[in-house]
């Protein structure tokens, strides 16, 4: 029919464009496509609408999606842009009779951009800014929001992937296995030394030191403080910890609304934050040379010299010394699970393929880098459990890319400082 030849004509375009994406997003397929660009918009899942609205976006995500809108679809009346070109020349009047009119020659020059599409660009560029930023407020926040946390070296590297914990449940007829998913974060920088007890004391009515403390059941009747559950601890040794932020979570897992989840779709990446001029970068990757100072001092300067710049001479739009911030996407390359000693063969085997890294503990526990998941004295997950009745099989952790991601962003270092809440917020957005 009719419908079906622009059905087929439509995917044929999309096809046709996916070719030559590649090099702006990594494995962009159909599907991707037809989210950012079709109807998909309009029928996405309510679950998944519903899980996004329940963390709010760092403040100054709608400033820098306006910001990146108008530098994409804006008017330019310099002649900076230009698709094509046509003139003519006049070649006089033949005057062969009374209403003869004069005669043109005309030229046309065109470049045509089949690989130009701004729509697809700016859907890009604006998730993965919104992740950038999203990674940063996590980490910054997860560390006390101290400014000796992820901003106080001159770069900055931040993981995440997807995991999934696995249960099984036998009945006398059958048997249900289901896969938790979450996202778990680690900075790359954090201190590796091991932290040891912690002495916890209520000072000024709070538990201290806070990361490690928290109050006891009955804090009420007698001030008592108590050490927080075991993966707290990890932060001090430089390991994972949960995501908090539900919409940065399904950046690398997905939304399961029936079934088993699909441990394919579990990505992995890091991101690697720089700040500096931008005369010392290059078309991509890090400046050089590497920065020196702290992130947030070149941050806070960067905000300055921007300002500055800009204000003595607004006609321009390219300045040598403006500061950026480059963030840096990199795919995690290998998959890792751990599985419990009585695990299921079957469990075992979907949970550990052939490509992915089995890692063992100490005495039948898991690996310090599962103990956000898994506590060392019950080696039991802390939880997702349904019932009393499933019984623990594993763990299984992604790597790779999500589709559609973007190896580098560029962001202002007042992107990265109002979501922080260090500057004031952008006409309250």
């Amino acid at each position: 029919s009719k419908l079906k030849k622009e059905e087929k004509t439509k995917w044929q375009k999309v096809k046709d464009g996916a070719k030559w994406v590649g090099n702006k997003a990594l494995w962009l397929g159909e599907k991707t496509w037809d989210k950012i660009r079709g109807g998909y918009r309009l029928t996405v899942s309510s679950a998944k609408w519903a899980k996004m609205k329940l963390t709010p976006g760092p403040h100054g995500n709608t400033r820098m999606a306006a910001e990146l809108e108008a530098k994409l679809f804006g008017e330019d009346t310099t002649g900076n842009l230009l698709h094509s070109l046509s003139f003519q020349r006049s070649l006089g009047e033949t005057s062969g009779t009374s209403n003869s009119k004069d005669r043109y020659e005309r030229f046309i020059v065109s470049y045509p951009c089949p690989t130009f599409d701004p729509a697809l660009e700016f859907a890009l560029k604006k998730k993965w800014s919104q992740v950038a930023v999203r990674m940063i407020r996590e980490g910054y926040n997860m560390f006390n929001r101290s400014q000796a946390g992820v901003l106080n070296k001159p770069i900055a590297t931040l993981m995440m992937r997807g995991e999934a914990i696995r249960y099984r449940n036998t009945r006398s007829r059958t048997v249900d296995v289901n896969s938790f998913p979450q996202a778990s974060m680690k900075w790359d920088e954090a201190s590796h030394e091991w932290a040891g007890a912690t002495e916890c004391k209520y000072i000024d009515k709070k538990c201290q030191p806070v990361e490690w403390c928290q109050k006891t059941t009955f804090h009420i009747i007698s001030n008592g403080c108590e050490e927080r559950v075991p993966y707290w601890r990890t932060l001090a040794a430089g390991e994972w910890w949960a995501v908090k932020d539900t919409s940065l979570a399904h950046v690398v897992t997905p939304i399961v609304n029936s079934g088993d989840l699909n441990l394919k779709e579990l990505s992995g990446f890091k991101m690697t934050l720089f700040c500096g001029a931008k005369k010392t970068f290059g078309a991509s990757g890090p400046p050089s040379p590497l920065p020196s100072e702290p992130l947030l001092e070149c941050l806070k300067k960067g905000v300055e010299t921007n300002a500055r710049l800009k204000a003595q001479e607004p006609w321009k739009l390219y300045f040598p010394d403006e500061v950026i911030v480059l963030a840096k996407f990199e795919a995690i390359p290998e998959k890792e699970c751990f599985v419990d000693a009585n695990a299921h063969p079957s469990d075992v085997k979907e949970l550990c393929a052939k490509s992915v890294k089995a890692e063992a503990g100490q005495d039948g526990a898991a690996p310090l880098s599962y103990a956000h998941l898994i506590d060392p004295k019950t080696k039991q997950p802390f939880d997702h459990k349904k019932s009393d009745s499933d019984v623990f099989q594993g763990v299984h952790k992604g790597a790779g890319f999500p589709k559609g991601t973007l190896t580098e962003v560029v962001l202002g270092p007042q992107d990265v400082l109002e979501a922080l809440d260090m500057i004031d917020r952008s006409n309250g957005r």
